[in-house]
């Protein structure tokens, strides 16, 4: 009998980029679509970037410049586990 070896997803890692695929395979099948403090963007060097990257002090083009408390979007940007959430004084 053919045995299917499935990945296990741990609770510890050695390096960032490995904790970072693990959130994306048990989370995000469909990739990252928000970093709320992109900051520098390091976190990404090796994970195709989110399609929307906020930080308090923008550090790069394309970065939007918000506060996490006040995100700039409008109700139903974002796709969480099936359900669409947003912010609605936007």
């Amino acid at each position: 009998m053919n045995e299917i070896k499935q990945e296990v997803i741990r609770s510890v890692y050695d390096n960032q980029d490995d904790i970072l695929n693990a959130i994306l395979k048990l989370h995000c099948p469909e990739g990252y679509q928000c970093d709320l403090t992109y900051g520098n963007g390091s976190s990404w060097k090796n994970i195709v970037r989110p399609s929307f990257c906020i930080d308090v002090e923008p550090l790069h083009d394309g970065v939007i410049q918000a506060s996490s408390m006040m995100v700039p979007v409008s109700n139903g940007t974002f796709i969480v586990t099936g359900k669409q959430i947003g912010r609605a004084h936007v």
